[in-house]
């Protein structure tokens, strides 16, 4: 049995010569130049998210965009936020509780926009159901399963959901939204090897894709399986099956994760994938190098148009970029309290000083960069 899983992952995590005549190889040098501003974007903007007793946020995890409503996720808090665009307090959807409606944990959530509706996602195997104005319909009961951790709209009619679970049971779920039976399963995987990264999904292009945090294929997603599109290629620099198969090799899935962990940290393990994205103009992956205090953001921009690549830390004007929302137009990142200074030369009078009058306690501040289109 172990041959045979070596086999099926040394064809998931690497690039072969029969992937590369079948999907697009992204090919990056992680030691590109310096990359500044006006390489990739245009202007910028900040959302200074309102601060009350009503909407105390720990940290924002995941933003998704209907209209002019910024819907924002924060685990940490069994609740769903929803700010306007200039970051103003609506509404919670959801609160901590056992009643109709209310949930004690949320992993994840998702919006589906056809239908008008949001999901939010209990691990233990909940789903519930709301409008857009965050009026409560339903809870659904999801097949019996360890865990659920994320969630996507798959059609009209089929939820796909991810969980962390042993290499002999089935990680992504496809389920009938009506019927909520399994229509099926697949991608069994070493979850300790998947765990890096507990959002797997995004849309692009009313498609959904699914990526893993030490593999560089990007799959499609479908009822029937998961389809490679394009593959991340680093070089020397990147993970590769020999580097992988030092984990696979140890039986206690307790120590397996400990090795992981601590080379992660000390840098044998060069970085982890956490959080894939593409549009019209760029793919997008962020590496994360290191854990805890030691921890480094790497932004990889892979132009689609020339295959030209941006990579770096920080831009050359100090800023940093964390991305929550991937979208045609713009990004929206977190905004790091130290990085407040180097805004000066991109915003106004008044929304500077409307940002330094911020406390590190408020709600965190969001910042929307704008991409830089043809003839900016």
């Amino acid at each position: 049995m172990k041959k045979v899983l070596g086999l099926f992952l040394m064809l998931l995590f690497a690039c072969t010569s029969r992937h590369e005549n079948e999907i697009q190889t992204l090919s990056v040098d992680l030691h590109s130049s310096a990359v500044s501003f006006e390489d990739l974007f245009s202007k910028i903007e900040i959302i200074p998210l309102e601060t009350s007793d009503s909407c105390l946020l720990v940290d924002v995890e995941k933003i998704v965009q209907v209209d002019s409503l910024l819907y924002i996720f924060d685990s940490r808090r069994p609740a769903l936020y929803v700010f306007d665009e200039k970051g103003a307090f609506v509404k919670q959807i959801s609160q901590w509780g056992s009643g109709p409606g209310d949930h004690l944990l949320i992993s994840d959530f998702m919006v589906d926009k056809k239908q008008q509706t949001i999901g939010l996602l209990s691990p233990n195997g909940h789903l519930g159901m709301y409008d857009l104005g965050g009026k409560f319909i339903k809870q659904d009961v999801l097949p019996a399963k360890p865990n659920y951790f994320a969630v996507a709209s798959l059609g009209s009619d089929k939820w796909a959901f991810w969980s962390c679970v042993r290499e002999d049971e089935d990680g992504i779920t496809v389920v009938g939204k009506d019927s909520l039976n399994t229509v099926s399963g697949f991608w069994r995987n070493d979850r300790i090897l998947d765990m890096g990264n507990l959002n797997p999904f995004y849309e692009y292009n009313e498609n959904v894709y699914f990526a893993t945090a030490y593999q560089n294929i990007v799959y499609r997603l479908t009822e029937k399986g998961v389809h490679p599109v394009y593959c991340w290629d680093f070089g020397k620099e990147g993970i590769d099956d020999e580097m992988l198969q030092k984990y696979r090799l140890i039986e206690n899935e307790g120590k397996r994760n400990d090795e992981l962990i601590k080379d992660l940290s000390d840098g044998t393990l060069p970085f982890c994938m956490k959080f894939h994205r593409e549009n019209d103009i760029y793919y997008y992956v962020s590496l994360q190098k290191g854990l805890g205090t030691a921890n480094k953001n790497i932004n990889v921009f892979y132009r689609k148009q020339d295959g030209s690549t941006f990579v770096f830390e920080k831009l050359a004007e100090k800023l940093s970029i964390n991305p929550l929302l991937f979208t045609e137009d713009y990004i929206v990142s977190k905004l790091n309290f130290d990085d407040y200074t180097y805004l000066c030369p991109f915003l106004s009078e008044q929304d500077y000083s409307k940002l330094l009058s911020r406390r590190e306690d408020d709600n965190p501040c969001l910042i929307k960069y704008y991409f830089r289109k043809d003839g900016e």
